[in-house]
């Protein structure tokens, strides 16, 4: 444990690839322990239940939602033809690859990293823990 955060890896098949994994089991409510904390089991049972729920298709449509939400922000306020939104939305949805998963009890951050297109940042996507996306940022790394 580091700064009482769980730092490890999971596999997660959905990205045929084992990624970067923190556990936090820190918590702002006030129904937790007395002193705010949450057992790390319930933290790791939760990204487990969490993961077991990411299918290949699931991940395909967060992939997909992310792609589509930060393309369309990047080309909102611009005169960008069709052709050249379709064709940086394609390569953002190939470029996107999850660098780590940040856990805690009630959800999870996928720190999504695309190189070629986002040189130096990453773009952190909250997820609750039916996967619905709450927020989508960016961010320097």
């Amino acid at each position: 444990m580091i700064d009482d955060m769980l730092h490890g890896t999971i596999a997660v098949p959905a990205f045929d690839d084992a990624v970067a994994a923190t556990f936090d089991p820190s918590s702002d409510d006030d129904d937790d322990d007395d002193d705010g904390e949450i057992d790390i089991d319930m933290v790791v049972e939760a990204a487990a239940t969490l993961v077991a729920k990411l299918t290949t298709e699931a991940f395909a449509a967060i992939v997909d939602q992310v792609a589509t939400e930060v393309t369309d922000a990047a080309f909102s306020q611009t005169d960008v033809d069709d052709d050249h939104a379709a064709a940086s939305l394609a390569a953002l949805r190939s470029a996107l690859r999850v660098a780590r998963i940040d856990f805690w009890l009630d959800g999870a951050l996928l720190v999504f990293v695309a190189p070629a297109i986002f040189v130096g940042q990453e773009i952190v996507v909250q997820l609750d823990d039916d996967l619905a996306v709450d927020d989508i940022a960016i961010h320097d790394a």
